[in-house]
């Protein structure tokens, strides 16, 4: 029996109060919804791939943690001038786009490491913006 996680998709953000976000709060949250969508967009095709058991456990613990990641971006003020924020975000798109040209060999093992790697980028980058009272 498949074990399928049905969580409310996101189509759309609305970003209420960002009229003056800077360029980088833009970016990171486009890039973890990027992540996200292209997770859940996918996410039937890479559980088939998975080959056991806790592969299959990584991969709904990595969409629940896009998910959750991108959430917490969109409550988050990020500084333009923040070094750390910049190289996370430049790993998570550069993973992001190995996981797009991985995803076309079918190599399910390879795919579910790159995502779980993205993933975790993902946490550390949403980590870095300060609370933004929301």
């Amino acid at each position: 029996m498949k074990a399928l996680l049905c969580l409310t998709r996101i189509s759309e953000f609305a970003y209420p109060g960002w009229g003056d976000a800077g360029m980088i709060q833009r970016a990171i949250v486009e890039s973890l919804k990027r992540q996200y969508l292209w997770l859940d967009g996918h996410f039937n095709e890479l559980f088939e791939l998975t080959t056991d058991n806790r592969e299959k456990d990584i991969l709904r613990a990595a969409y629940v943690g896009s998910r959750r990641n991108l959430l917490a971006a969109r409550e988050r003020s990020f500084m333009e001038d923040d070094p750390t924020a910049s190289l996370l975000h430049r790993d998570l798109t550069r993973n992001q786009e190995q996981i797009e040209m991985l995803a076309a060999t079918g190599d399910g093992p390879g795919l579910v490491a790159l995502i779980a790697a993205g993933v975790g980028l993902g946490s550390r980058l949403s980590g870095c913006g300060a609370d933004s009272g929301s």
